[in-house]
């Protein structure tokens, strides 16, 4: 698949992955997926824990051409998280803005909130999908790769105590009067929940019918949901064969 030229920073897939992490790969891709192609889309991309160790947490957006200078822009997020327990109090905090243009706070933040989310119970599901991926490793290994919040949530997750949550947020950000703006995205925090991975996608003008139904009809939000977990089991292999 050919990078997407509205995003500054891409992903390397290994060359010489094993079975299972081709099937991962492939899941990931569809976590990937540029909506370029719908109506109204002008560039997507995703971050994978965000909040963990050496991880991006950012991203950021070229508008391409064609792009209206002096019309909004509507963001799509679509997230996959960890939280360690049945707490409907956690939360992730947003960052969006085109830079060095005005931002009204209201317009600047945006939230996850974990009641708002489709909310799974997965016992055991990412511990076998990581072990199948990137073989039996450690705690401790785990622990340095994830960070410790990451980590206690996935811990929590796979003894029957947390859950895998999935939710999808739209905000706008006012049209930014310039065409040379890059757009930027960030995760700032979590609380009460971890996020695995995270799709965001630009659009402007009427928003495709994929993001105008409810998040959990979608296909995207569903094919993300099984995605998000083998996109983060990927990670995992790819970081365990740079350092060998």
């Amino acid at each position: 698949m050919p990078p997407n030229p509205g995003i500054r920073a891409g992903h390397n897939l290994p060359m010489d992955i094993s079975r299972a992490g081709q099937r991962a790969g492939m899941a990931a891709l569809l976590f990937l997926l540029p909506f370029a192609a719908l109506a109204g889309s002008l560039a997507s991309g995703t971050l994978v824990a965000p909040l963990a160790p050496g991880q991006k947490s950012s991203l950021s957006f070229f508008m391409p051409p064609g792009f209206a200078a002096d019309k909004e822009v509507w963001l799509v997020y679509d997230l996959v998280a960890l939280s360690p327990s049945g707490d409907d109090s956690g939360q992730v905090d947003l960052q969006q803005s085109f830079e060095g243009v005005m931002t009204p706070l209201t317009s600047f933040y945006g939230y996850f909130h974990a009641r708002d989310m489709d909310s799974r119970q997965s016992s055991g599901t990412v511990a076998q999908r990581l072990e199948e991926i990137a073989g039996r490793r450690e705690p401790e290994e785990l622990r340095r790769l994830m960070g410790a919040d990451l980590y206690s949530a996935y811990e929590a997750v796979n003894t029957g105590k947390g859950r895998v949550l999935v939710g999808r947020v739209v905000t706008h950000l006012s049209a930014p009067k310039k065409t040379d703006a890059p757009l930027a995205v960030s995760v700032q925090r979590a609380e009460g929940m971890q996020p695995l991975a995270m799709r965001v996608t630009v659009g402007q003008g009427d928003m495709p019918p994929e993001f105008q139904e409810k998040a959990q009809d979608s296909w995207a939000y569903k094919a993300g949901y099984a995605a998000g977990i083998s996109f983060f089991g990927w990670l995992v292999l790819r970081f365990f064969r740079r350092r060998s």
